[in-house]
Protein backbone atom coordinates (compact mmCIF):
# COMPACT_ATOMS: atom_id res chain seq x y z
CA UNK A 1 0.00 0.00 0.00
CA UNK A 2 1.02 3.30 -1.01
CA UNK A 3 1.61 5.85 1.97
CA UNK A 4 -1.37 8.42 2.95
CA UNK A 5 -0.31 11.67 1.30
CA UNK A 6 0.04 14.36 4.70
CA UNK A 7 -2.64 16.45 5.27
CA UNK A 8 -2.01 19.98 5.26
CA UNK A 9 -4.00 21.92 7.51
CA UNK A 10 -6.82 23.97 6.45
CA UNK A 11 -5.67 28.01 5.46
CA UNK A 12 -7.56 30.52 7.44
CA UNK A 13 -9.60 32.34 4.61
CA UNK A 14 -7.50 36.03 4.26
CA UNK A 15 -9.71 39.40 4.66
CA UNK A 16 -9.37 42.32 2.37
CA UNK A 17 -10.19 45.48 4.25
CA UNK A 18 -11.16 48.00 1.29
CA UNK A 19 -10.58 51.54 2.65
CA UNK A 20 -13.77 53.79 2.16
CA UNK A 21 -13.33 56.64 0.22
CA UNK A 22 -16.63 58.66 0.83
CA UNK A 23 -16.38 61.72 2.69
CA UNK A 24 -17.73 62.53 5.60
CA UNK A 25 -20.76 64.90 6.13
CA UNK A 26 -21.68 66.44 9.58
CA UNK A 27 -25.42 67.55 9.74
CA UNK A 28 -26.70 69.90 12.07
CA UNK A 29 -27.34 68.02 15.51
CA UNK A 30 -25.43 65.33 17.20
CA UNK A 31 -28.08 62.50 16.68
CA UNK A 32 -27.52 62.97 12.65
CA UNK A 33 -23.83 62.98 13.41
CA UNK A 34 -24.05 59.60 14.63
CA UNK A 35 -26.12 58.48 12.25
CA UNK A 36 -23.70 59.80 9.07
CA UNK A 37 -20.80 57.92 11.50
CA UNK A 38 -22.68 54.51 11.42
CA UNK A 39 -23.43 54.95 7.82
CA UNK A 40 -20.55 55.26 7.30
CA UNK A 41 -18.81 52.47 8.93
CA UNK A 42 -21.63 50.11 6.86
CA UNK A 43 -19.96 49.44 3.13
CA UNK A 44 -16.15 48.58 4.81
CA UNK A 45 -18.25 45.75 6.64
CA UNK A 46 -19.96 44.66 3.94
CA UNK A 47 -17.15 44.51 2.15
CA UNK A 48 -15.04 42.11 4.39
CA UNK A 49 -18.30 39.76 4.58
CA UNK A 50 -18.01 39.79 0.38
CA UNK A 51 -14.68 38.32 0.67
CA UNK A 52 -15.05 36.19 3.11
CA UNK A 53 -17.56 34.36 1.07
CA UNK A 54 -15.45 34.96 -2.11
CA UNK A 55 -12.71 32.76 -0.62
CA UNK A 56 -14.66 30.40 1.36
CA UNK A 57 -16.07 29.40 -1.51
CA UNK A 58 -12.26 28.42 -3.68
CA UNK A 59 -11.90 25.65 -0.54
CA UNK A 60 -13.15 22.27 -2.15
CA UNK A 61 -15.21 20.02 -0.39
CA UNK A 62 -13.14 16.94 -1.16
CA UNK A 63 -10.50 17.89 1.16
CA UNK A 64 -9.83 16.14 4.56
CA UNK A 65 -10.63 17.80 7.88
CA UNK A 66 -12.22 20.61 6.23
CA UNK A 67 -15.62 20.00 7.37
CA UNK A 68 -15.53 23.17 9.46
CA UNK A 69 -15.06 25.24 6.88
CA UNK A 70 -17.67 23.77 4.37
CA UNK A 71 -20.22 24.36 7.03
CA UNK A 72 -18.91 27.59 7.09
CA UNK A 73 -19.31 28.22 3.39
CA UNK A 74 -22.72 26.97 3.45
CA UNK A 75 -23.93 28.97 6.01
CA UNK A 76 -22.10 31.89 4.34
CA UNK A 77 -23.90 31.16 1.21
CA UNK A 78 -27.42 31.03 2.94
CA UNK A 79 -27.49 34.76 3.40
CA UNK A 80 -26.51 35.51 -0.20
CA UNK A 81 -29.15 33.64 -1.69
CA UNK A 82 -31.79 34.73 0.45
CA UNK A 83 -30.43 38.04 -0.69
CA UNK A 84 -30.97 37.64 -4.16
CA UNK A 85 -34.48 36.30 -3.63
CA UNK A 86 -35.43 39.44 -0.57
CA UNK A 87 -36.91 41.88 -2.17
CA UNK A 88 -35.97 46.03 -2.03
CA UNK A 89 -38.63 46.53 0.56
CA UNK A 90 -36.94 43.60 2.62
CA UNK A 91 -33.52 45.48 1.64
CA UNK A 92 -34.61 48.64 2.95
CA UNK A 93 -35.90 47.43 6.49
CA UNK A 94 -32.89 45.80 6.71
CA UNK A 95 -30.77 48.99 6.40
CA UNK A 96 -33.03 50.62 8.99
CA UNK A 97 -32.38 48.28 11.59
CA UNK A 98 -28.75 48.20 10.63
CA UNK A 99 -28.57 51.86 11.31
CA UNK A 100 -31.09 51.73 15.03
CA UNK A 101 -28.68 49.15 15.96
CA UNK A 102 -25.79 50.97 14.87
CA UNK A 103 -27.00 54.54 16.76
CA UNK A 104 -28.13 52.28 19.88
CA UNK A 105 -24.67 50.91 20.01
CA UNK A 106 -23.52 54.61 19.83
CA UNK A 107 -25.46 55.91 22.03
CA UNK A 108 -24.76 52.96 24.34
CA UNK A 109 -21.16 54.14 24.59
CA UNK A 110 -21.65 57.51 25.71
CA UNK A 111 -21.30 58.39 28.57
CA UNK A 112 -23.54 60.23 31.10
CA UNK A 113 -22.39 64.01 30.73
CA UNK A 114 -22.11 63.37 26.44
CA UNK A 115 -26.06 61.97 27.31
CA UNK A 116 -26.92 64.91 28.79
CA UNK A 117 -25.24 67.31 26.27
CA UNK A 118 -26.96 65.50 23.47
CA UNK A 119 -30.22 65.65 25.05
CA UNK A 120 -29.69 69.56 25.56
CA UNK A 121 -29.12 70.11 21.97
CA UNK A 122 -32.10 71.90 19.89
CA UNK A 123 -33.80 70.05 17.26
CA UNK A 124 -32.51 71.69 13.80
CA UNK A 125 -34.29 71.30 10.47
CA UNK A 126 -31.73 71.22 7.36
CA UNK A 127 -33.53 72.60 4.26
CA UNK A 128 -33.10 72.10 0.39
CA UNK A 129 -32.97 74.48 -2.08
CA UNK A 130 -37.15 74.03 -1.58
CA UNK A 131 -38.60 76.18 0.89
CA UNK A 132 -41.20 74.16 3.36
CA UNK A 133 -44.63 73.07 2.17
CA UNK A 134 -45.78 75.20 6.22
CA UNK A 135 -44.19 77.90 5.12
CA UNK A 136 -44.59 78.20 1.84
CA UNK A 137 -48.54 77.64 2.54
CA UNK A 138 -48.44 80.62 4.92
CA UNK A 139 -47.00 82.81 2.68
CA UNK A 140 -49.69 82.11 -0.27
CA UNK A 141 -52.55 82.80 2.29
CA UNK A 142 -51.08 85.67 3.54
CA UNK A 143 -50.52 87.11 0.43
CA UNK A 144 -48.13 89.61 1.81
CA UNK A 145 -45.24 89.91 2.77
CA UNK A 146 -43.88 90.61 6.41
CA UNK A 147 -42.24 94.66 6.77
CA UNK A 148 -38.88 93.02 8.29
CA UNK A 149 -38.51 90.78 5.40
CA UNK A 150 -39.64 93.45 2.89
CA UNK A 151 -36.34 95.73 4.22
CA UNK A 152 -34.43 93.06 4.20
CA UNK A 153 -35.00 92.41 0.11
CA UNK A 154 -34.17 95.41 -0.31
CA UNK A 155 -30.89 95.04 0.85
CA UNK A 156 -31.41 98.43 3.67
CA UNK A 157 -30.82 96.32 6.54
CA UNK A 158 -28.94 93.21 6.22
CA UNK A 159 -27.21 93.31 9.63
CA UNK A 160 -29.49 94.17 11.95
CA UNK A 161 -32.40 91.89 13.63
CA UNK A 162 -35.94 93.45 14.03
CA UNK A 163 -35.98 94.64 17.32
CA UNK A 164 -33.19 96.84 16.20
CA UNK A 165 -34.96 98.17 13.13
CA UNK A 166 -37.59 98.68 15.36
CA UNK A 167 -35.41 101.15 17.91
CA UNK A 168 -33.99 103.27 14.86
CA UNK A 169 -35.75 107.01 14.93
CA UNK A 170 -36.95 108.96 12.00
CA UNK A 171 -33.87 110.87 10.55
CA UNK A 172 -35.92 114.43 10.38
CA UNK A 173 -37.93 114.11 13.12
CA UNK A 174 -36.02 112.12 15.79
CA UNK A 175 -39.19 110.23 16.44
CA UNK A 176 -39.28 106.34 17.13
CA UNK A 177 -41.04 104.70 13.48
CA UNK A 178 -43.38 101.84 13.26
CA UNK A 179 -42.07 99.60 10.70
CA UNK A 180 -45.23 99.97 8.46
CA UNK A 181 -44.62 103.89 8.22
CA UNK A 182 -41.20 103.97 7.78
CA UNK A 183 -39.36 104.90 4.16
CA UNK A 184 -36.01 103.71 3.51
CA UNK A 185 -33.79 106.68 2.31
CA UNK A 186 -30.13 104.49 3.51
CA UNK A 187 -28.49 101.76 4.78
CA UNK A 188 -28.94 102.74 8.22
CA UNK A 189 -31.36 106.10 7.59
CA UNK A 190 -35.22 105.82 7.38
CA UNK A 191 -37.86 108.87 7.43
CA UNK A 192 -41.25 108.90 8.23
CA UNK A 193 -43.27 109.76 5.77
CA UNK A 194 -44.89 113.07 7.01
CA UNK A 195 -40.79 114.07 6.42
CA UNK A 196 -40.22 112.65 3.40
CA UNK A 197 -43.65 114.32 2.05
CA UNK A 198 -42.79 117.72 3.64
CA UNK A 199 -38.71 117.55 2.08
CA UNK A 200 -40.41 116.22 -1.38
CA UNK A 201 -42.50 119.54 -1.34
CA UNK A 202 -39.41 121.64 -0.24
CA UNK A 203 -37.58 120.00 -3.11
CA UNK A 204 -39.96 121.09 -5.50
CA UNK A 205 -40.21 124.93 -4.52
CA UNK A 206 -36.84 125.66 -3.17
CA UNK A 207 -33.35 124.66 -3.91
CA UNK A 208 -32.96 122.69 -0.45
CA UNK A 209 -31.33 122.69 1.80
CA UNK A 210 -30.23 126.69 1.98
CA UNK A 211 -27.03 127.30 3.24
CA UNK A 212 -29.16 129.01 6.53
CA UNK A 213 -31.07 125.85 6.83
CA UNK A 214 -27.81 123.88 6.64
CA UNK A 215 -26.62 126.16 9.64
CA UNK A 216 -29.02 125.05 12.29
CA UNK A 217 -28.43 122.65 14.81
CA UNK A 218 -29.83 118.96 14.07
CA UNK A 219 -32.04 119.48 16.99
CA UNK A 220 -33.11 122.76 15.72
CA UNK A 221 -34.16 121.26 11.97
CA UNK A 222 -35.81 118.02 14.30
CA UNK A 223 -38.02 120.99 16.14
CA UNK A 224 -38.77 122.29 12.41
CA UNK A 225 -40.20 118.98 11.28
CA UNK A 226 -42.16 119.01 14.13
CA UNK A 227 -43.46 122.35 14.14
CA UNK A 228 -44.81 121.32 10.47
CA UNK A 229 -46.28 118.91 11.70
CA UNK A 230 -48.19 120.39 14.73
CA UNK A 231 -49.12 122.94 12.07
CA UNK A 232 -50.41 120.35 9.85
CA UNK A 233 -52.97 119.13 12.91
CA UNK A 234 -53.93 122.50 13.66
CA UNK A 235 -55.12 123.52 10.27
CA UNK A 236 -56.79 119.79 10.03
CA UNK A 237 -56.10 119.70 6.92
CA UNK A 238 -55.22 115.82 5.14
CA UNK A 239 -51.66 116.98 4.01
CA UNK A 240 -49.23 119.85 3.69
CA UNK A 241 -49.28 123.10 2.37
CA UNK A 242 -46.51 124.84 0.91
CA UNK A 243 -47.32 128.60 2.25
CA UNK A 244 -47.66 127.28 6.00
CA UNK A 245 -44.80 125.19 5.43
CA UNK A 246 -42.64 128.48 4.18
CA UNK A 247 -44.22 130.26 7.36
CA UNK A 248 -42.71 127.57 9.81
CA UNK A 249 -39.31 128.06 7.87
CA UNK A 250 -39.25 131.35 7.87
CA UNK A 251 -39.86 131.74 11.45
CA UNK A 252 -37.25 129.13 12.30
CA UNK A 253 -33.94 131.03 10.36
CA UNK A 254 -35.56 134.18 11.98
CA UNK A 255 -35.10 133.01 15.41
CA UNK A 256 -31.80 131.89 14.50
CA UNK A 257 -30.69 134.93 13.19
CA UNK A 258 -31.98 137.28 16.42
CA UNK A 259 -29.91 134.72 18.85
CA UNK A 260 -27.05 135.70 16.82
CA UNK A 261 -27.33 138.94 16.56
CA UNK A 262 -28.08 139.74 19.93
CA UNK A 263 -25.27 143.03 21.00
CA UNK A 264 -25.28 143.91 24.38
CA UNK A 265 -25.60 148.28 24.12
CA UNK A 266 -25.01 149.12 27.70
CA UNK A 267 -27.02 151.67 29.68
CA UNK A 268 -27.58 153.87 32.67
CA UNK A 269 -26.46 152.93 35.86
CA UNK A 270 -29.83 153.42 38.14
CA UNK A 271 -29.70 152.37 42.17
CA UNK A 272 -31.71 149.71 42.99
CA UNK A 273 -35.09 151.48 44.00
CA UNK A 274 -35.40 152.09 40.32
CA UNK A 275 -35.17 148.59 39.45
CA UNK A 276 -37.32 147.32 41.76
CA UNK A 277 -40.18 149.99 40.95
CA UNK A 278 -40.01 148.99 37.53
CA UNK A 279 -40.95 145.95 38.08
CA UNK A 280 -37.08 144.14 38.11
CA UNK A 281 -36.71 140.46 40.29
CA UNK A 282 -33.53 141.36 42.09
CA UNK A 283 -32.05 138.47 44.07
CA UNK A 284 -29.11 138.19 46.01
CA UNK A 285 -26.77 137.92 43.15
CA UNK A 286 -27.90 140.38 41.38
CA UNK A 287 -24.65 143.27 42.87
CA UNK A 288 -21.93 140.64 41.88
CA UNK A 289 -23.13 139.77 38.61
CA UNK A 290 -23.48 143.66 37.13
CA UNK A 291 -20.99 146.50 36.91
CA UNK A 292 -21.53 148.83 39.95
CA UNK A 293 -20.76 152.88 40.26
CA UNK A 294 -20.90 155.42 42.88
CA UNK A 295 -22.97 158.05 42.58
CA UNK A 296 -21.88 161.40 44.06
CA UNK A 297 -25.15 163.08 43.39
CA UNK A 298 -27.73 160.23 44.38
CA UNK A 299 -24.85 159.29 47.70
CA UNK A 300 -25.13 155.51 46.75
CA UNK A 301 -24.11 152.59 44.56
CA UNK A 302 -25.74 152.50 41.16
CA UNK A 303 -25.93 149.20 38.77
CA UNK A 304 -25.93 148.75 35.08
CA UNK A 305 -28.18 146.23 33.68
CA UNK A 306 -27.41 145.70 30.27
CA UNK A 307 -30.04 146.12 27.58
CA UNK A 308 -29.98 144.10 24.11
CA UNK A 309 -31.39 145.47 21.33
CA UNK A 310 -32.52 143.67 17.86
CA UNK A 311 -33.35 145.10 14.68
CA UNK A 312 -36.07 142.54 13.66
CA UNK A 313 -36.82 144.33 10.55
CA UNK A 314 -33.01 143.94 9.28
CA UNK A 315 -33.88 140.29 10.13
CA UNK A 316 -36.92 139.81 8.42
CA UNK A 317 -35.48 140.95 4.93
CA UNK A 318 -32.70 138.84 5.30
CA UNK A 319 -34.53 135.90 5.89
CA UNK A 320 -37.04 136.53 3.06
CA UNK A 321 -34.09 137.55 1.00
CA UNK A 322 -32.49 133.95 1.63
CA UNK A 323 -35.54 131.93 0.76
CA UNK A 324 -36.73 133.96 -1.97
CA UNK A 325 -33.43 132.94 -3.76
CA UNK A 326 -33.57 129.45 -3.24
CA UNK A 327 -37.23 129.56 -4.39
CA UNK A 328 -35.62 131.43 -7.64
CA UNK A 329 -32.84 129.15 -8.28
CA UNK A 330 -35.64 126.30 -8.28
CA UNK A 331 -37.75 128.44 -10.85
CA UNK A 332 -34.58 129.58 -13.41
CA UNK A 333 -34.61 126.29 -15.01
CA UNK A 334 -37.49 127.32 -16.15
CA UNK A 335 -36.71 130.61 -17.60
CA UNK A 336 -35.11 129.55 -20.75
CA UNK A 337 -37.69 127.37 -21.76
CA UNK A 338 -39.96 130.72 -21.59
CA UNK A 339 -37.80 132.57 -23.44
CA UNK A 340 -37.60 129.63 -26.62
CA UNK A 341 -41.05 130.20 -26.39
CA UNK A 342 -41.00 133.70 -27.26
CA UNK A 343 -38.23 133.49 -29.50
CA UNK A 344 -39.94 131.24 -31.94
CA UNK A 345 -43.50 133.79 -31.81
CA UNK A 346 -40.98 136.43 -33.13
CA UNK A 347 -39.64 134.53 -35.36
CA UNK A 348 -43.27 133.36 -36.70
CA UNK A 349 -44.28 137.06 -36.70
CA UNK A 350 -41.12 137.59 -38.44
CA UNK A 351 -42.06 134.67 -41.62
CA UNK A 352 -45.65 136.36 -41.85
CA UNK A 353 -44.61 139.63 -42.29
CA UNK A 354 -41.81 138.35 -44.93
CA UNK A 355 -44.74 136.27 -47.08
CA UNK A 356 -47.13 139.20 -46.85
CA UNK A 357 -44.48 141.50 -48.27
CA UNK A 358 -43.37 139.30 -51.19
CA UNK A 359 -46.78 139.09 -51.84
CA UNK A 360 -47.13 142.60 -52.14
CA UNK A 361 -43.88 142.78 -54.57
CA UNK A 362 -45.70 140.60 -57.25
CA UNK A 363 -48.78 142.68 -57.33
CA UNK A 364 -46.93 145.73 -57.78
CA UNK A 365 -44.77 143.98 -60.55
CA UNK A 366 -47.58 142.37 -62.12
CA UNK A 367 -49.80 146.13 -62.39
CA UNK A 368 -48.83 148.49 -64.83
CA UNK A 369 -46.81 152.03 -64.06
CA UNK A 370 -49.99 154.03 -64.15
CA UNK A 371 -51.73 151.72 -62.16
CA UNK A 372 -49.56 152.07 -59.12
CA UNK A 373 -48.95 156.09 -59.59
CA UNK A 374 -52.41 155.98 -59.31
CA UNK A 375 -52.99 153.98 -55.99
CA UNK A 376 -50.09 155.91 -54.41
CA UNK A 377 -51.35 159.38 -55.80
CA UNK A 378 -55.06 157.90 -54.98
CA UNK A 379 -55.25 155.55 -52.36
CA UNK A 380 -58.50 155.65 -51.97
CA UNK A 381 -59.26 155.77 -55.29
CA UNK A 382 -60.09 159.20 -57.74
CA UNK A 383 -63.56 160.09 -55.35
CA UNK A 384 -62.45 159.63 -51.98
CA UNK A 385 -65.60 157.04 -51.63
CA UNK A 386 -63.04 154.16 -51.23
CA UNK A 387 -62.01 154.67 -47.58
CA UNK A 388 -61.95 151.63 -45.71
CA UNK A 389 -64.60 151.58 -42.58
CA UNK A 390 -62.73 149.64 -40.10
CA UNK A 391 -59.57 148.49 -40.65
CA UNK A 392 -57.79 152.29 -41.92
CA UNK A 393 -59.56 154.11 -39.31
CA UNK A 394 -57.80 152.33 -36.49
CA UNK A 395 -53.88 153.62 -38.32
CA UNK A 396 -53.04 157.17 -36.71
CA UNK A 397 -51.29 159.99 -39.23
CA UNK A 398 -47.66 158.55 -38.62
CA UNK A 399 -48.90 154.93 -40.19
CA UNK A 400 -50.67 156.06 -42.54
CA UNK A 401 -47.53 158.03 -44.02
CA UNK A 402 -45.25 154.72 -42.88
CA UNK A 403 -47.50 152.46 -45.36
CA UNK A 404 -47.18 155.03 -47.87
CA UNK A 405 -43.62 155.39 -47.90
CA UNK A 406 -43.19 151.87 -48.16
CA UNK A 407 -45.38 151.19 -50.98
CA UNK A 408 -43.49 154.17 -52.99
CA UNK A 409 -40.05 152.73 -52.14
CA UNK A 410 -41.47 149.30 -53.48
CA UNK A 411 -42.78 150.79 -57.12
CA UNK A 412 -39.26 152.54 -56.92
CA UNK A 413 -37.73 148.97 -57.06
CA UNK A 414 -40.29 147.05 -58.90
CA UNK A 415 -39.50 150.27 -61.99
CA UNK A 416 -35.66 149.94 -61.37
CA UNK A 417 -36.16 146.15 -62.36
CA UNK A 418 -38.24 146.70 -65.85
CA UNK A 419 -35.68 149.57 -66.64
CA UNK A 420 -32.74 146.66 -65.95
CA UNK A 421 -34.55 144.04 -67.85
CA UNK A 422 -35.35 146.43 -71.04
CA UNK A 423 -31.70 147.61 -70.82
CA UNK A 424 -30.39 143.93 -70.83
CA UNK A 425 -32.73 143.36 -74.04
CA UNK A 426 -31.54 146.11 -76.16
CA UNK A 427 -28.10 145.34 -75.31
CA UNK A 428 -28.79 141.51 -76.75
CA UNK A 429 -30.49 142.86 -79.49
CA UNK A 430 -27.44 144.72 -80.35
CA UNK A 431 -25.23 141.93 -80.18
CA UNK A 432 -27.44 140.26 -82.51
CA UNK A 433 -26.88 142.97 -84.92
CA UNK A 434 -23.20 142.93 -84.77
CA UNK A 435 -23.01 138.95 -85.13
CA UNK A 436 -25.04 139.20 -88.10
Amino acid sequence: MEPAAPTLPAEEPATVVIPDTQEEQYPDNQLGLLNSQSMMAQPVENSVLLSQISDNQNVSQDDEGVTDGASNVQQSQQPTVEGQQASPKDAEKEEEKTTEGAMQKDTQELTPEEMRVLKALPETQAYADEVPATEQAATEEDGEEDPLTQLVRSDAFLDEGEDMLEALPCKKCGLDLKLDDAVVRGPREIWCKECNSIYTMLRRHQKWPPSSFSELSEVQQQQFFMKCKEQKEASKKTCFVYKNVRNVLWTALKEEKIRQRKVNTGGTYLPLSVYEARGYKIDSGFCQRNPCMWSEGLGCDTYLLAETSINEAEIDNTVESQIVEAERLVKKRKIPALEAGSEIENSEKKSCVSQQTEALDVDLESDSDDKGMDALLNPYGPSGDDVPQSSDKKLSAKQLEAKLKREANKHDKATQKEKKKEESARKREAKACLRS
